[in-house]
């Protein structure tokens, strides 16, 4: 204990008390009893007044709670968890209130679960407006921000190895995050479903598309938000990407290094697009929109042509300031 404390605690003790602690014969005439149970007594206030200080300055915990006890809340995490295709047992899962942030004062619900070896935490706050959640540092910039849903959701990978997805609903005015000490494809396709779950559509996803999974990836020295999927037996990559550079021509964001045989110039609404096509069936169409500053592309594995390139390319891609 600093010397600052311990004055502030010796100041509230009454001053009598510790002179007759100090002085066993100051109470002449007095049995032997009375002469022991005034400094006990001085003792005793000394530990109360230290125990109510802690207690008063103590870092909130955490509270364990179960999933009905959440709800009434207004925290509903059980129904977005019995939506993930995963392995996982819902008694298992545990759920509590914990404090978090740089001065302890949010206090957000929370579920932890284990899904095939994997550690995953969900949380969810009321507020106002959007806030960081996730409790994980990062120093790098190593994420991506897309858009789905008139739902903005970050995607974020950081130093310590550990991915996380947030999202906010205005709606409902909650702030979500997933996070796990996984490769961000992982979290960000478990995500996916809890988005669907709570009524958030990834609105570049088309209908009757499966095998739908989400990354992030570097790729020409940009961070590249990355879109899996597959449609009528065709896999179907899409890319995005924000870049400061609006010289032409263009970076190829595809990640795609195979030669082809075939390359048009055409447009993708009003952005100018690359086109190329391979003897094998496959194809890739590259695009810029200056205006935000954004890279597109997709590339298809099979029954490659122009036409089936540029629908594909329209069904996906929603111009960020008008088309």
């Amino acid at each position: 204990m600093n010397e600052k404390l311990f004055d502030l605690f010796m100041n509230n003790v009454d001053a009598s008390l510790l002179e007759e602690a100090m002085d066993p014969n100051a109470l002449p005439g007095k049995s032997s009893i009375h002469r022991y149970l005034r400094p006990a007594i001085a003792a005793c206030l000394c530990i109360g007044l230290l125990a109510a200080f802690f207690h008063m300055h103590q870092t909130p915990g955490s509270s364990a709670l179960t999933s009905q006890e959440l709800a009434t809340l207004g925290y509903d995490l059980t129904s977005p968890l019995e939506s993930l295709p995963l392995d996982l047992d819902m008694e298992t899962v545990s759920y509590s209130m914990e404090y978090i942030g740089a001065a302890n004062d949010i206090r957000v619900a929370q579920a932890t679960f284990t899904s095939d070896g994997t550690e995953y935490t969900c949380r969810a706050y009321k507020t106002d407006t959007p806030q960081d959640i996730s409790g994980i540092g990062t120093s790098s910039d190593d994420g991506l921000t897309l858009t789905a849903d008139n739902t903005a959701i970050s995607l974020v990978r950081s130093d310590s190895g550990d991915s996380y997805v947030s999202w906010y609903s205005p709606e409902t005015e909650t702030q979500w995050c997933l996070s796990a000490r996984e490769d961000s494809a992982t979290v960000m396709t478990t995500a996916y479903y809890m988005l669907m779950c709570l009524g958030v559509e990834l609105t570049d996803v088309p209908a009757g598309a499966d095998n739908i999974s989400c990354n992030i990836v570097s790729v020409s020295g940009l961070t590249v938000g990355e879109l899996n999927f597959t449609l009528d037996g065709t896999h179907y990559t899409y890319h995005t990407a924000p870049t400061s550079e609006v010289a032409y021509p263009f970076a190829d964001i595809s990640g795609d290094t195979k030669t082809y045989t075939s390359h048009i110039t055409t447009k993708i609404g009003w952005c100018t697009a690359e086109l190329y096509l391979s003897e094998d069936g496959s194809g890739k169409v590259i695009w810029f929109d200056i205006a935000p500053g954004l890279l597109y592309s997709l590339t298809m594995d099979r029954d490659a042509d122009e036409e089936a390139l540029l629908s594909m390319a329209e069904q996906i891609y929603t111009p960020v300031q008008g088309g």
